[in-house]
C-alpha cells in the first residue's frame, strides 16, 4: 500500500513548466489556486468541530458569502434579502457591488441601486400586499 502524499507538498515538488521569470500562465494560476483551496481550511465550510474530512463540505461562493458574519442584507419591496441573492436575481456582479460600495462609501441599498442604474436594469418596487 502506497502512502498518500500531503497535498501541501505538491506545490514544492511539482514541475509544471508554466512559470517563466515569475510570470505565471492562467493554467498554472488555476492549478495553484486549486491546491490552495484543497489544503487551506479557510476555503472549506466547517460543519462541526475541527477541520477533518467528515466535518467539512464544499460550499458554493453564495453559501460562503452567506456564512460570513458581515453578510449584507437589504430591504426590497418590503422584504429583507441577502445582497448576493439580489445581485443574482437582477443579473448584477456581486464583486462589482462590493467594490462600488467600498469606493464610494455607499450604504448597501445605495450601492445596489447604483448598480441597477449603471447597468440599465429594470427595477420596479411593488408594494407588499
Amino acid at each position: 500500500m502506497t502512502k498518500r502524499k500531503d497535498p501541501a507538498d505538491l506545490m514544492d515538488q511539482a514541475r509544471h513548466g508554466h512559470a517563466r521569470k515569475h510570470k505565471y500562465t492562467k493554467t498554472y494560476t488555476a492549478w495553484a489556486s486549486m491546491i490552495t483551496r484543497c489544503t487551506n481550511p479557510n476555503y472549506k465550510d466547517k460543519v462541526n468541530g475541527n477541520y477533518e474530512p467528515e466535518n467539512c463540505r464544499w460550499a458554493t461562493y453564495r453559501e460562503q458569502i452567506l456564512n460570513r458574519r458581515n453578510a449584507l442584507y437589504i430591504t426590497l419591496c418590503g422584504e429583507q434579502i441577502a445582497v448576493v441573492d439580489a445581485c443574482i436575481k437582477y443579473g448584477l456582479n456581486y464583486r462589482a457591488f462590493r467594490i462600488r460600495r467600498s469606493r464610494y462609501k455607499l450604504t448597501p441599498i445605495e450601492a445596489f441601486l447604483a448598480q441597477i442604474e449603471l447597468h440599465g436594469k429594470e427595477f420596479v418596487s411593488y408594494p407588499k400586499p
